[in-house]
């Protein structure tokens, strides 16, 4: 007989669902645990593929040896060797010493050159509008396509050369905001503070 884990009833011990609440039995899942003769036999296999692995890399290296007395240069990090054929029985020759360091020699010394110092940003206000305001421009012509309009005091800032077409000077100035374009002279006067 065996007793239901919820109620305690008793019930046959083939039973799935206790007869008495109805509650499914779970068989109790049993951990499988490796025969103690395979632990063994794994360890020793292991230790064999180890030994095999490491006489493979013994026999290599013992054959990359060379058998007839060669010795190779140490070559450093970053060095690059170049052999170069040897004539059989020819007498020695003096190799030059990489070690060497070349007569050090006498660099000119190099006079200052005068930085151009840089010139102040000049700033302009629109003026001279009647109070209707100018346009700074895409390009240097009375047609072109506006990019902003602006009152009369607005300051600019003149960011390139001036351009005479269509019968006045257009000036490259730019907003505080950073638009660029081109105005009139005729409508610019100095301004004294920047942005």
């Amino acid at each position: 007989m065996i007793a239901c884990p919820g109620c305690g009833g008793r019930n046959e011990p083939t039973a799935e669902v206790c007869q008495w609440c109805a509650r499914p039995f779970v068989p109790v899942q049993q951990r499988w645990h490796p025969p103690t003769w395979l632990v063994p036999a794994a360890l020793v296999t292991t230790g064999v593929i180890g030994l095999a692995m490491v006489a493979v890399v013994a026999v290599a290296a013992w054959s990359a040896i060379p058998k007839d007395g060669t010795v190779f240069p140490s070559v450093g990090l970053g060095e690059r060797v170049v052999e170069e054929p040897i004539a059989p029985e020819s007498e020695p020759t003096v190799v030059p010493s990489v070690t060497s360091i070349p007569e050090a020699t006498a660099t000119p010394e190099r006079t200052p050159t005068a930085t151009p110092t840089p010139s102040r940003a000049e700033f302009v206000r629109i003026a001279n509008t009647g109070g209707a305001g100018a346009f700074i421009r895409a390009e240097p012509r009375s047609n072109a396509q506006g990019i902003r309009a602006y009152r009369d005091g607005t300051v600019l800032k003149v960011v390139g050369q001036d351009v005479p077409a269509g019968g006045q000077v257009w000036r490259n100035v730019e907003d505080q905001q950073g638009n660029r374009g081109w105005t009139p002279d005729a409508y610019l006067l100095p301004s004294p503070t920047g942005f």
